[in-house]
Parts: structure tokens; C-alpha cells; sequence
């Protein structure tokens, strides 16, 4: 009983605290673009409690992770993204995803729904220019 105890406590609390990435959807992502809108999406997603981005290095190996179940989805950010952006036309992002599940369902709706605004930003800036 006095050895099961402590272990009984330790197990909880590792659980307890070790459960942070495990709770956030694995999202993997190829930037072929690498311009300011690109960061700004990805700090957007970054910035979520509901991700955890990974940078790939390209797409034929971001199709086999996503196959061999290595992220619940993957996106990538097209070449010429921030200057089609910039030119006020809102530029289509590839996703990859094995299964819907509630994380990659929320990117896609995070993704759409960042383009957008900023989209709408930078024709303020022109405007205002």
C-alpha cells in the first residue's frame, strides 16, 4: 500500500499535465509562398489553444504523414499567396485530411474565415494609401 500510494500520485499528475498536446489537433503545413499574409495566417493559427502547427517540407511528404494518421489535416500555403491577396483576390489553400474530425473542420472554418479579413485589411490599406 505504501509503494502504491506515491505511484497512484505520480501517475495522476503526469496524466494531468502531460495531456496539453495531446488535446490539440496536430495541423501540418508546407509555405510555398513565405510572405507576410502567409505569417500572418499561420501566427493567427498558432495563436490558437486548438493547434499544434507543424512546418513540413514539402507536399509529397505532407500527403504521406497525412496518410500514415501523423496530423488530423494539413494545408498548404500557395506560391504567390500574399501577392493575390494583396491584388484583393482571395487565393484557394489546398487541405489534406484522412478522416473530418472537430480539428481540421475548425481550420478550415478559421482559415476561411481569416482570408478574408485580411483581405479586407489590405484593401483599407489601399485605399487609404
Amino acid at each position: 500500500m505504501h509503494i502504491f500510494l506515491p505511484c497512484l500520485v505520480i501517475t495522476v499528475v503526469i496524466g494531468l499535465l502531460g495531456q496539453d498536446d495531446y488535446s490539440r489537433a496536430s495541423i501540418l503545413y508546407v509555405d510555398k509562398d513565405g510572405g507576410i499574409a502567409s505569417q500572418f495566417l499561420l501566427n493567427e493559427l498558432a495563436d490558437s489553444p486548438d493547434y499544434l502547427l507543424k512546418e513540413i517540407d514539402n507536399e509529397a511528404d505532407l500527403r504521406e504523414k497525412i496518410v500514415g494518421d501523423h496530423g488530423a489535416a494539413g494545408f498548404i500555403i500557395p506560391e504567390g499567396f500574399t501577392d493575390d491577396l494583396m491584388s484583393g483576390s482571395i487565393p484557394s489553400i489546398r487541405m489534406y485530411e484522412l478522416k473530418i474530425s472537430e480539428g481540421s473542420y475548425t481550420l478550415r472554418l478559421k482559415i476561411m474565415r481569416h482570408l478574408p479579413k485580411y483581405c479586407h485589411r489590405q484593401a483599407s490599406i489601399k485605399l487609404a494609401q
